[in-house]
């Protein structure tokens, strides 16, 4: 599988499949490149699925080496994820699948396991389930507003209903209203100064980076996010700890 994300890199993209059937390319010539993957990809022997994952604009399969339209094997499959119908219907999907909304109570199971059972609580109950309606069926909210498993008071559950209510939007292209919603509490939600720093530095890698706490630790000894560790050690244990 291959995540793609809003600014894909055709040879990354190209590199991440060929590792996956076993071949190396060489050079910076797409052309070559992609001719070498296409041939190795309608090998008669070999069955291969490819997953291209969250992506938001049409690809040019034919230049990636992808076998695609009438030039493709039957051997060789593509799927693909994406938001938007008209990338599909602009790379030629043979077949689309429309994944839609969690139901109401497909929507509280996904939510007690991000949060815990402890929202079955008789005082808590009645205000975690409005939460999860707040969510409006999708996942990625849904996974979101889990950070309120920290608190386990009704005073609390009752501000965030009462923010994800009455929260003031920002609007940004291609997320969802909800979406932001959810974000925005989350960050509130964050315990400390530190770890709200440390949320908006990761906010600053492309979508989809592998962060090592590594990188966040020297950024954040720069940026002065840790005014009260002695040493670089102390400093580390905050980063994993935060």
């Amino acid at each position: 599988m291959v995540i793609v994300s809003q600014q894909p890199d055709p040879k990354i993209i190209q590199g991440e499949i060929t590792r996956g059937v076993g071949l190396t390319l060489d050079g910076d010539d797409m052309s070559s490149r992609g001719d070498r993957l296409h041939t190795r990809l309608m090998d008669q022997k070999s069955c291969i699925l490819i997953i291209l994952d969250d992506v938001w604009k049409p690809l040019d399969l034919k230049r990636l080496g992808i076998p695609s339209g009438n030039n493709h094997n039957h051997r060789c499959k593509v799927i693909f994820t994406t938001r938007f119908r008209s990338v599909c219907e602009a790379m030629g999907a043979r077949k689309i699948m429309e994944v839609g909304t969690l139901s109401e109570e497909e929507a509280w199971i996904l939510f007690r396991q991000k949060v815990g059972d402890f929202v079955d609580d008789s005082l808590l109950h009645d205000t975690a389930k409005e939460v999860t309606k707040e969510c409006k069926g999708l996942p990625p909210i849904i996974t979101v507003a889990g950070a309120l498993k920290k608190h386990k008071n009704k005073r609390s559950w009752d501000c965030a209903l009462d923010e994800l209510r009455s929260a003031v939007t920002i609007s940004i292209p291609e997320v969802p209203t909800e979406l932001y919603k959810s974000l925005k509490l989350s960050y509130d939600y964050l315990q400390s100064n530190e770890a709200k720093h440390l949320f908006l530095l990761c906010s600053l890698f492309e979508e989809d980076s592998d962060i090592r706490p590594e990188e966040l630790l020297r950024y954040g000894m720069g940026l002065h996010i840790f005014p009260a560790v002695k040493n670089l050690e102390d400093a580390r244990n905050k980063v994993c700890y935060v």
